[in-house]
């Protein structure tokens, strides 16, 4: 049986939006070996930029879509 079918819920209800699930990597732990947790630092640190940029850049177009034409 589909999951959906089997237990009365979807799979979207279950996974978090990736927004919510790349600011609550923020806060866990990287591992304990020294190697292992510099390299997951620094592809946590980019990865947050990276999300953060996204972020910008969809709130300046929807500002040029939906805003700006309404000055004009």
């Amino acid at each position: 049986m589909p999951f959906g079918q089997l237990t009365g819920t979807s799979i979207k209800n279950i996974i978090p939006p990736m927004g919510i699930r790349i600011i609550s990597l923020i806060v866990f732990a990287c591992a304990a070996d020294k190697e292992l947790a510099k390299a997951c630092l620094k592809t946590r640190k980019l990865s947050t930029i990276l999300f953060f940029a996204s972020v910008g850049i969809f709130i300046l177009s929807n500002i040029v879509t939906y805003v700006v034409p309404k000055i004009y």
